[in-house]
């Protein structure tokens, strides 16, 4: 049989038609009509065509040796190269994996993971865990760390972040820093003497302080020079 009878025997074993198969590898049906009468040249383009598209054995198409189909794997393979581009050394890598034993996967996963544990713990960056519950960043909600199934600065899209509402209204009287801030707003409305220094404060929050008695005492300056001219208008 001729390259010609077996693309017709494929056709006919795939229940289709002529218009049907053309359609299916991108040629007109003049042309699968074309390829079926025997003598006819079949270009190393429609060979390729046929066998991506039906996962056909080029061998068996060519000269009609071995099985009509490929393994599955193999068009696994074929369609992986085909939808990504892979190089041919890419091609071998996807091959061996897929016919690696589960266990052996596992291990190349442990191990590729160990490595990038290593890499991280060495930049003082967070570890990866397989499989399991992976902690996310200590980035802070309300006082707490958010915890996320990724080690990635903000969570995936599926994944759900709680955040508390704080009531600020009823804030107590005696918080962390509230010392100091009565401290300072005290020391505001303070006369504007130079050697009355709070304790506690910086050089540069003594001299803001300074400024903001300087202008006070200013603006209250001029307010009374004011009311003294009224008076005696």
């Amino acid at each position: 049989m001729t390259i010609n009878g077996r693309i017709k025997e494929l056709r006919k074993q795939l229940g289709l038609n002529q218009t049907a198969f053309g359609e299916k590898i991108g040629i007109k049906v003049s042309q699968a009509s074309y390829i079926e009468k025997d003598g006819n040249t079949v270009t190393q383009r429609v060979i390729q065509l046929i066998c991506t598209n039906f996962n056909v054995s080029e061998q068996w198409l060519v000269d009609g040796t071995g099985e009509m189909y490929t393994s599955t794997e193999d068009g696994v393979i074929q369609q992986l190269v085909k939808e990504y581009s892979l190089t041919p050394e890419q091609e071998i890598f996807a091959r061996q994996w897929l016919q690696l034993p589960a266990d052996a996967k596992d291990a190349v996963v442990d191990y590729v993971l160990q490595v990038a544990n290593a890499i991280h713990a060495s930049r003082g960056t967070h570890q990866l865990q397989s499989p399991g519950f992976i902690p996310g960043p200590a980035h802070k909600n309300g006082g707490q760390p958010i915890a996320t199934p990724s080690a990635q600065p903000f969570p995936h899209p599926s994944e759900v972040m709680g955040v508390s509402h704080s009531d600020t209204s009823a804030r107590p009287a005696s918080f962390p820093g509230s010392d100091h801030v009565a401290e300072s707003t005290a020391a505001y409305h303070a006369p504007a003497d130079s050697s009355a220094r709070p304790a506690g404060i910086s050089d540069d929050e003594w001299q803001l302080l300074q400024a903001a008695r300087r202008e006070k005492a200013q603006t209250s300056g001029t307010s009374g020079s004011i009311d003294s001219e009224e008076n005696r208008a």
